[in-house]
């Protein structure tokens, strides 16, 4: 009785996620969220490997593999393991091969020590689980000497002080957006 309830609960989770995704992929999203101008304002070059948290419905993550093009590479990571398993299957039907996707919590990942050329928090800040300070620390560390970390908010409160001291950047500046902390 209990697989059953599990199951039924599983299945529950992940249409309510599924029609989520899908309103995060919307054409009316899109139209005032383009994320080829979030990108483009961030600063993302081409050959870069970024890293992307919060991967979601995979919203950002094919205009990042873009501006990257094929000798740069995109990781985006989420703790929620549907969203990983979306932003996957959309990157495999779009043939994106710099592109991969991994559950993992962002305030503390795998990864070592200055892995990325930047890393990019789209639409995950502020947010009740999000801490911001530990976020702000853990980009800094996986972040190369002379990267990037690119905030964007749809929050017209968010202030980007606290962000910029917890991640000892070196400087902060903003770009239409986008919130962009220099690590020196």
């Amino acid at each position: 009785m209990f697989r059953r309830f599990h199951s039924i609960i599983g299945s529950l989770r992940r249409r309510a996620y599924g029609r989520f995704f899908d309103l995060l992929e919307s054409p009316t999203r899109r139209k005032h969220n383009d994320p080829n101008a979030v990108v483009e304002d961030s600063g993302i070059q081409s050959g870069w490997s970024v890293l992307e948290i919060g991967s979601g419905s995979g919203f950002f993550t094919s205009a990042l593999s873009e501006r990257v093009g094929p000798g740069g590479s995109v990781h985006s990571i989420d703790v929620n393991p549907l969203a990983v398993e979306r932003t996957i299957g959309k990157m495999r039907a779009e043939g994106r091969q710099n592109a991969a996707a991994s559950v993992m919590d962002a305030h503390a990942t795998s990864f070592p020590d200055g892995t990325f050329d930047a890393a990019v928090v789209y639409g995950v800040v502020p947010a009740p689980v999000i801490r911001e300070a530990a976020l702000a620390a853990e980009m800094a560390r996986v972040v190369k000497s002379g990267g990037r970390v690119s905030v964007w908010t749809a929050a017209p409160f968010w202030s980007h002080e606290g962000f910029s001291r917890a991640g000892k950047f070196a400087a902060a500046a903003k770009a239409g957006s986008v919130f962009n902390f220099f690590k020196g």
